[in-house]
């Protein structure tokens, strides 16, 4: 008796744990809509730009990664030697690129070759 009384009580407690995390989320979806529409009525073009903002988000942060991956380079060649650090800083931005960007490791790193390559020359000898 108490084994199925704890397992009435227990998906009783489920059941309604569902229903109200359904509930909440649909709350916040109409709330979010409408609120969308209220925002593009007061300022259509301010929603709208911020709008093709949102969509060139993975664009940007990827041009973003690119942009320090060259500057690592300039620094590279403002002391005229390639560093453990800027090696570090590349592998990093690296698979940043690969992981959040969805590169082919072989393009990035053939990128990362020819951006070595652009640097200061590399001494074999150190």
């Amino acid at each position: 008796m108490k084994n199925l009384l704890f397992t009435s009580i227990a998906n009783c407690n489920i059941f309604i744990g569902e229903f109200i995390k359904d509930f909440s989320d649909r709350i916040i979806y109409i709330n979010s809509r409408i609120g969308w529409v209220i925002l593009k009525v007061i300022d259509g073009k301010r929603m709208q730009h911020a709008q093709v903002a949102v969509e060139q988000e993975e664009e940007i942060s990827e041009l973003n990664i690119l942009f320090k991956i060259t500057q690592v380079r300039n620094n590279a060649l403002q002391s005229g030697r390639w560093n453990e650090e800027h090696g570090d800083q590349l592998n990093f931005l690296g698979n940043a690129l690969a992981n959040e960007h969805d590169w082919e490791v072989e393009d990035v790193e053939r990128y990362l070759h020819e951006v070595i390559a652009t640097g200061p020359v590399l001494n074999m000898e150190e």
